[in-house]
């Protein structure tokens, strides 16, 4: 097992993986959201797919970071805290890509709205049935870490 523990704010995230971060297969990353009382705030799933993309432009083959979910309060939404912690898992993995698994409207405007115009050089989207960068062949901005 693996685990690290990171703070916005208030609000604690403690990530694990529960059987650690291999170089090869889907390592699982599991994430939970506490406030400063020590209180339950969310969660969040992820999967780490070694090796999981390569980018057609460039011939770069890429870590992919699947967001398989981030559950927050309601008291909590809309601050900000789901893209910092994309934010905080792409410093952690600064050589990856991202792609959220779920479809549903929510997630989508979010990944549209936010997380495609913060982490540009980072997102994946699936178009007609496959994976792609929303920019192909750009270098990942080290800018996007900040």
């Amino acid at each position: 097992m693996e685990a690290w523990s990171e703070q916005i704010g208030e609000y604690g995230l403690d990530f694990t993986a529960p059987f650690g971060l291999p170089d090869f297969g889907s390592p699982r990353i599991e994430l939970v959201i506490r406030g400063a009382a020590g209180q339950y705030m969310g969660q969040g799933h992820f999967k780490l797919r070694r090796g999981g993309h390569t980018d057609v432009k460039s011939g770069i083959k890429y870590d992919v970071i699947v967001i398989s979910q981030i559950e927050l309060k309601n008291e909590i939404r809309g601050m900000g805290i789901g893209t910092e912690i994309v934010r905080r898992l792409a410093v952690r993995f600064p050589e990856s890509l991202f792609i959220g698994e779920n479809q549903n409207a929510d997630a989508k405007r979010w990944h549209t709205n936010q997380l495609d115009r913060r982490f540009s050089t980072r997102m994946l989207r699936i178009s007609r049935g496959s994976e792609e960068r929303i920019t192909p062949g750009a270098s990942l901005d080290p800018r996007e870490l900040k």
